[in-house]
């Protein structure tokens, strides 16, 4: 009878086999042709927003400018900056675009933990403080999604994640007879963020859902002068992603088996099927040369001090901390970023 199970089993297969090789990759969409460009040099685009009569708000965070292009990108007006070219002041830190009621939009100082409200003609209308200090920083956009809003004019974003602190010595845990650090625990970042939405009105905020996004695992080391503490991250995990439909509609993009999860405005989810994609392997050469180039970029990232940028896709910067009883005593030394 074992036998005769054989032929049954192997057809099985066959046909599943067949199924699997049935279904077609998503269509390849190909971009249209350049349409214009502009010789003004931008140091990096974060966001873009085109208006209604196609105008484009450019915001440059390496250069820390916001600029108003035409619709041809000849020429532009600036918006804000940090010179005296305008009144309107940057900010010390890289901001954030926004799109708001009709042509006018936001952009997200973080430094001032406030929002700008840019009318049609590039001008500052008025001034609206962030949601929540705490989550200055996630407003900007880039490794943290696209904020946006509901036709209820409810925003929504990414929250920062709830990180735990507990342990002896830690933040939260009580000082132990070894000193302050001397049973110092590191917090656990969780690899998972809420997605939220709050009404600017009456800021009520509420959360949509949670996402995956990259485990990082804290390590501490102790020598003479204290402790420190450095993150390790798998180079290569998988993440979810989120964007916004223009009824207000999220989907939530699963990472692990491509499929979409669609939350509504009213919080009803389905999901669709997951998407058919071919599995690549990576070979042992491909290994070593990924784990070089990651290496390559981590030590040019510390070389120049913008660690933020490495870790963006879990937290606003990367937890690098040095306490002792160095200059400055406990607490002293870096932090995020």
């Amino acid at each position: 009878m074992r036998l005769s199970l054989i032929p049954a089993v192997a057809a099985l297969v066959l046909a599943i086999g067949g199924q699997v090789r049935a279904q077609q990759l998503p269509a390849v969409r190909q971009l249209g042709p350049v349409v214009t460009t502009t010789s003004e040099k931008l140091g990096a685009v974060s966001a873009i927003r085109q208006l209604s009569d196609g105008r484009v708000l450019v915001n440059d965070i390496i250069a820390r400018r916001v600029l108003l292009f035409d619709s041809t990108l000849r020429t532009f007006t600036v918006v804000a900056d940090t010179t005296s070219a305008t009144a309107n002041a940057y900010g010390s830190r890289a901001g954030g675009l926004i799109a708001y009621r009709g042509d006018t939009t936001l952009f997200v100082d973080p430094a001032s933990l406030s929002m700008l409200v840019v009318d049609p003609n590039g001008k500052i209308a008025r001034v609206m403080s962030a949601p929540r200090a705490s989550d200055a920083n996630f407003l900007v956009g880039g490794p943290f999604g696209t904020p946006g809003f509901d036709p209820q004019g409810r925003l929504i974003y990414r929250a920062p994640p709830r990180m735990a602190f507990g342990g002896p010595g830690s933040r939260g845990g009580a000082p132990t007879a070894g000193g302050p650090m001397a049973n110092f625990s590191p917090p656990v970042i969780p690899d998972s963020a809420p997605l939220v939405r709050v009404d600017l009105a009456t800021r009520k905020l509420d959360t949509l859902a949670f996402f995956k996004t990259p485990k990082i695992q804290m390590n501490v080391t102790r020598d003479g002068d204290g402790i420190r503490v450095m993150p390790t991250v798998n180079p290569l995990p998988v993440i979810d992603d989120w964007g916004i439909l223009p009824d207000g509609t999220v989907a939530l993009i699963r990472g692990r088996d491509y499929h979409v999860d669609w939350i509504t405005p009213d919080k009803a989810i389905t999901s669709s099927a997951k998407i058919p994609f071919e599995w690549e392997r990576l070979s042992d050469e491909g290994k070593v040369a990924f784990i070089d180039s990651t290496r390559k970029a981590f030590e040019a990232a510390r070389a120049s001090g913008n660690m933020s940028a490495m870790f963006g896709g879990a937290f606003g910067g990367a937890p690098v901390i040095r306490m002792g009883a160095g200059p400055g005593g406990p607490g002293a030394g870096g932090g995020p970023g």
